[in-house]
């Protein structure tokens, strides 16, 4: 801290010093004194407080930066649980399950932002697996009461 710097953040301080060591000392010349002898210290210790200060802006910095991320994580959560009710609300509301499909598989591409999703079940057999519902977009690429039978293993 410089001089200049020193004068505009500290001086003004000196005042309302003064009036407090009044108070404790109740001698102006005693009062006057003490805070002469705060303020010299003050400036003797200058770089060290400087140096406490950028340490402090920065531990303010850094848990910003960790309540930004806390604030986003909650908002992630906030709309992942509300996707997982929309999607339940339809899956239990529809009576229509290839709709009701659909419509769940519609709302889940657009949360992830992704142009085309589909389930798939595994076989009995542990090796083969089928897609139960395709989504594309907006339409129903396929639905099958029973699994579209892949012969590819895992």
């Amino acid at each position: 801290m410089e001089l200049k710097q020193f004068k505009i953040s500290v001086l003004p301080l000196r005042n309302k010093l003064l009036n407090y060591a009044r108070k404790l000392t109740e001698s102006p010349d005693d009062a006057e004194d003490a805070v002469q002898e705060v303020l010299l210290k003050l400036w003797n210790k200058r770089l060290e407080l400087e140096q406490y200060r950028n340490r402090l802006e920065q531990m303010v910095e850094e848990k910003s930066k960790d309540l930004i991320a806390i604030q986003e994580n909650l908002e992630a959560t906030n709309r992942r649980q509300a996707l997982f009710i929309k999607v339940l609300q339809i899956l239990q509301l529809e009576p229509d399950i290839p709709t009701a499909m659909n419509m769940a598989l519609a709302e889940i591409g657009r949360y992830t932002g992704v142009d085309r999703l589909a389930t798939w079940e595994n076989h009995l057999d542990g090796i083969t697996y089928g897609c139960t519902n395709e989504w594309c977009n907006d339409c129903l690429l396929y639905t099958s009461p029973s699994p579209r039978d892949s012969t590819s293993s895992r």
